[in-house]
């Protein structure tokens, strides 16, 4: 008898681990794809005002060689084998183009161009259906509330529309709204408030940033003071700002800066501070 209660106990411990250790796994895998939510977003706001944390871009421009320079330019190269060409020369009736690399800067103040990639951003955000149509199933798994996942799904909806509409302010507007979801999640999958309050302060740091869009500065600079007010608990974490103390300090510092210059209501200014934040904060 005593055989049999101890088998019966070594299964229910078995089942209770192995749900235990189910359980733990979804939640690994449900923070990881909120990582990729969040980066994704991320990297579409930034699109729209053609932010980059690339300094320099390699830009590729045709320089046109008249029909003399150019016939001069084949008759060197049929002294050369053909691997040591270094550029292919195409030949028409008047002209020949050739391609030509350069590195530019490509800063705030400096931009490689002003025109917005509406291609690049119609196949990101049409790439995240593909995406949410498993991560919604983990969150139902998760006990995530239905209000908060129907929301997001019909928030995708109407960032997609803005962006086929190549409409720059309320795409902006469409896409901050959707990253206020992610936190909402996070209070359910995170144990930790550090990571938590991490996540919160990306989303009020795109609030602001869609506020100033629309040169709602009062608002914009309120969603910077309560992101202050986040990090607060991410500096407060004594383990992690210990482990993390170098990007932390930077992370503060930098949010601070941010908050001070938001009375110049200047967008290259908030551009700048805003870049070089979240640069950092992605890191964490």
């Amino acid at each position: 008898m005593k055989i049999k209660k101890l088998f019966f106990l070594i299964i229910i411990l078995f089942t209770l681990t192995g749900c235990e250790n189910k359980e733990e796994s979804l939640n690994d895998k449900a923070k990881s794809e909120i990582d990729f939510l969040s980066t994704r977003f991320i990297s579409i706001i930034n699109k729209l005002n053609n932010i980059t944390f690339e300094n320099y871009k390699v830009i590729s421009e045709k320089a046109e060689l008249s029909k003399e320079s150019a016939n001069e330019k084949e008759s060197e190269d049929s002294s050369s084998s053909q691997n040591e060409k270094s550029e292919k020369v195409e030949k028409s009736s008047e002209s020949k183009d050739v391609k030509s690399m350069q590195i530019s800067p490509n800063t705030i103040l400096t931009p490689t161009t002003t025109e917005i990639d509406w291609k690049t951003i119609k196949n990101d955000i049409e790439n995240i259906y593909y995406s949410w149509n498993t991560i919604i199933l983990d969150l139902y798994q998760l006990n995530i509330k239905n209000d908060d996942i129907l929301g997001f799904s019909s928030g995708l909806d109407k960032a997609t529309i803005n962006i086929k509409n190549e409409d720059k302010a309320n795409s902006i507007l469409a896409i901050s709204n959707l990253y206020s979801f992610l936190p909402r999640y996070a209070d359910t999958i995170y144990s930790d408030e550090t990571n938590k309050n991490i996540i919160k302060t990306k989303d009020f740091i795109l609030k602001s940033y869609s506020l100033v869009e629309t040169h709602d500065w009062n608002n914009a600079k309120s969603e910077v003071i309560k992101a202050l007010e986040s990090f607060k608990f991410v500096t407060g974490d004594m383990n992690y700002a210990k482990d993390n103390m170098y990007k932390v300090n930077k992370c503060y510092v930098l949010l601070n800066e941010l908050e001070n210059s938001m009375d110049l209501k200047d967008k290259e200014i908030y551009y700048i501070k805003y870049k070089n934040l979240l640069e950092e904060l992605v890191m964490l």
